[in-house]
């Protein structure tokens, strides 16, 4: 039910290379090449992790069933939203070329971690809208100036660290 193709020299994987794992519960294809991804409708797939790979944008995931995806350390930028991972509760982007955040997150309401370390995130009062269930916001190393309205009812750990924040306005932390 967990297959690992990690640490090898995969530049491609396609529908047919998979299609006969309908169980697969966890995929890592960490460590590879990949520049682009097409994966079959898993049923069951839980998490998948693509960290450390080449790819410039977030793979067509029509995987409803996922809980967990790392796509950190890619060139990826942020310009798509997440619409068919409702279930998702944990998205790694740290070291992806994120920019500005407006709306892409505000369908992820199952979502209770969220890693934009070093990601060159650019936030505003809706970053992260009708995400009431997080828990853990990851920014350090942005170059965030000043915080805006987080509205987090949920969060319980955010790190903030190597920034470059010069003063915090108390209606950042109102929850």
């Amino acid at each position: 039910k967990k297959l690992d193709l990690s640490g090898n020299l995969l530049s491609k994987i396609s529908l047919d290379d998979l299609k006969n794992l309908p169980y697969l519960i966890e995929l890592n294809l960490a460590d590879n090449l990949l520049q682009d991804l097409d994966l079959p409708n898993f049923k069951s797939l839980l998490a998948i992790n693509l960290r450390k790979n080449n790819l410039t944008k977030i793979p067509s995931l029509n995987i409803t069933s996922l809980r967990k995806i790392n796509l950190s350390h890619n060139l990826i930028t942020l310009d798509q939203n997440f619409y068919k991972l409702l279930l998702l509760t944990d998205l790694r982007l740290d070291y992806c070329k994120i920019g500005e955040i407006t709306k892409q997150f505000q369908h992820l309401k199952s979502l209770e971690v969220l890693g934009l370390e070093f990601s060159r995130a650019v936030l505003n009062d809706y970053s992260f809208s009708n995400l009431d269930r997080m828990k853990e916001l990851y920014l350090s190393g942005n170059s965030i100036r000043s915080l805006p309205k987080l509205n987090l009812q949920s969060l319980e750990i955010l790190n903030l660290s190597h920034n470059a924040l010069t003063q915090l306005d108390d209606a950042s932390f109102n929850n």
